[in-house]
């Protein structure tokens, strides 16, 4: 009796321990269940996140859109709205120059960006000194009498703009683009001006005192009573050009073209014109004293009524220039080229000077 009953306690432990076993798996599995459906409905929250995020950003950016195109419209309106004051007119430049450099700026897979288009703008006597306008292109653009003091305009585009009378002083026109510009009576004094192309350009009457136009073109430019003193025009080109009246003493002309120049009545005294290109220039009653002009290239060039009082000309190209009223008192010619073309001052004897006969 004692043993079966101890038989059945053992059964019905063992049976217990089953089920406690079988329990515990169940319930191991069910708590495994919930947390995978937290986990997704975890994972579906992020997600919807992630969604909204990117939902949310893409509005932004939308908005940030429009709010530019809106600005843009709106700086544009007001600096092409001639009714408004000028100085209002120069701040909505300044703003509009900001943001669309600021949009356009390229990154490190992006192409340059595009010039500022800004032609035929009117900005006449605005004050925009110092203003960064480089690259911008402001083709037929009125900018007479403004304020362009040491304003930033590399490489800007100014093909026939009005900058009659404006101050240009200092300022970085260097690869500027001013084909058939107005600068009569501009102020460019100390501007760096190196490799612009000013061809065919009104510069009568500026102020060019110091500036630097190294390789710069001036083909067929007026240049008439122009101040050229102390500039730097070192292989600039002049072809064609009008200097008359020009005031250019103590100027850098070394290797510069100036081919058929007029430059009549021109005070080229103490320039530097080495191995500059003089052939066909109208000199006449140029003041030439104490000028540098060793290598000169003075073929069939006119110089009449000149002064070449202590000139140097050693070495220079003679042939068949006019020197018949010429002043050649105390000038050196050594060395340099004549041909029975030259017409020389009645009794001047070229081979006491030193010259060769080609």
């Amino acid at each position: 009796m004692i043993d079966s009953c101890l038989k059945a306690v053992a059964i019905w432990s063992a049976a217990l321990v089953v089920i406690g076993f079988t329990l515990s798996i169940g319930a191991i599995l069910l708590l495994n269940h919930r947390v995978e459906k937290g986990i997704v409905a975890v994972q579906k929250q992020l997600a919807l996140g992630q969604e909204t995020a990117t939902l949310l950003s893409q509005a932004n950016a939308h908005l940030a859109h429009h709010s530019f195109h809106s600005r843009r419209f709106e700086l544009l309106a007001g600096m092409y709205d001639n009714a408004a004051p000028v100085r209002l007119r120069a701040e909505a430049l300044r703003s509009f120059i900001h943001i669309e450099r600021k949009q356009r700026a390229p990154s490190a897979k992006s192409t340059p960006p595009r010039v500022l288009n800004l032609s035929r703008i009117n900005l006449a006597g605005a004050y925009l000194q110092g203003f960064n306008l480089n690259d911008v292109d402001l083709h037929s653009a009125n900018l007479s009498g403004a304020n362009l003091q040491s304003a930033g305009l590399f490489s800007a585009h100014l093909h026939k703009a009005n900058l009659h009378s404006a101050n240009l002083s200092k300022a970085n026109l260097c690869k500027a683009v001013l084909f058939h510009a107005n600068l009569e009576g501009a102020d460019l004094h100390g501007a760096k001006i190196n490799a612009a192309s000013l061809n065919k350009a009104n510069l009568a009457r500026a102020n060019l005192r110091g500036a630097d136009l190294f390789r710069a073109e001036l083909l067929g430019a007026d240049l008439t009573q122009t101040n050229l003193s102390d500039a730097r025009l070192r292989e600039t080109d002049f072809s064609g050009a009008n200097l008359h009246g020009a005031i250019a003493t103590g100027v850098d002309l070394r290797e510069a073209n100036l081919f058929g120049v007029e430059l009549v009545d021109v005070d080229l005294s103490g320039a530097d014109l080495f191995d500059a290109d003089l052939s066909g220039a109208d000199l006449t009653r140029a003041d030439l004293t104490k000028t540098k002009m060793g290598y000169v290239n003075l073929k069939g060039a006119n110089l009449s009524g000149a002064n070449l009082d202590g000139a140097n000309l050693d070495s220079a190209n003679l042939d068949g220039a006019d020197l018949k009223t010429a002043t050649l008192d105390g000038a050196r010619l050594k060395d340099a080229g004549y041909t029975h073309k030259t017409v020389f001052p009645v009794g001047f004897d070229p081979h006491a000077h030193g010259m060769v006969c080609e």
